[in-house]
C-alpha cells in the first residue's frame, strides 16, 4: 500500500490501495494533519475535563441542598423523620419525571434516619397515611 498526498504523487501498482490526503493548507505533508487533530483532541479533552469537574461541584451541591432540606424539614417537625425521603421525592417530582433525578439518588443523599423505615414486607403505606404524618405536606407545595 502506498500513501500519497497533494504535494508528493507516488505510482505504485498497487494504486487502488492509496491514500489521498487532502491540503487543507500549503504546507500540509504527511503527518502534519494528524498532529493537527492531535492537538484539536487534546484541547477538547481539557475542556471535557473542567465540564466533569464542574458537574462533580454540581453534583456535590445538589446533595448537600437536599441534606439541608431534610435537615430543616426534621428541625421544622414538618414531617416525621421516616417520611422525609418521601417528602423530597414529591417536591422534586418534575425533576424525576424529566429523568435529571432518580428517588434512589435522593435517598442516597439523605442520611438513614431522614429515610422510611421498614419494619415487614407487608407493611402497606398509602397516601392519606404519609399525609396524616406530614403537618404542612400542602403548604411546602406551593414552595416547590
Amino acid at each position: 500500500m502506498s500513501i500519497t498526498s497533494n504535494n508528493a504523487t507516488k505510482d505504485n501498482k498497487d494504486s487502488e490501495n492509496t491514500i489521498d490526503f487532502v491540503d487543507y493548507s500549503e504546507s500540509t505533508v504527511t503527518g502534519t494533519i494528524s498532529d493537527q487533530s492531535y492537538q484539536m483532541i487534546k484541547g477538547i479533552v481539557v475542556d471535557l475535563k473542567q465540564v466533569v469537574d464542574q458537574i462533580d461541584r454540581d453534583f456535590k451541591k445538589a446533595k448537600d441542598l437536599v441534606t439541608e432540606i431534610a435537615r430543616r424539614l426534621d428541625e421544622g417537625r414538618f414531617c416525621e423523620r421516616d417520611h422525609i425521603s418521601r417528602r423530597i421525592k414529591e417536591m422534586l417530582q418534575d425533576e424525576i419525571k424529566e429523568r435529571k433525578i432518580t428517588p434512589k439518588w435522593i435517598e442516597d443523599c439523605l442520611p438513614h434516619e431522614y429515610k422510611r423505615k421498614y419494619t415487614s414486607k407487608s407493611e402497606v403505606s398509602c397516601q392519606s397515611t404519609f399525609q396524616q404524618g406530614c403537618r404542612v405536606c400542602f403548604d411546602l407545595q406551593l414552595l416547590d
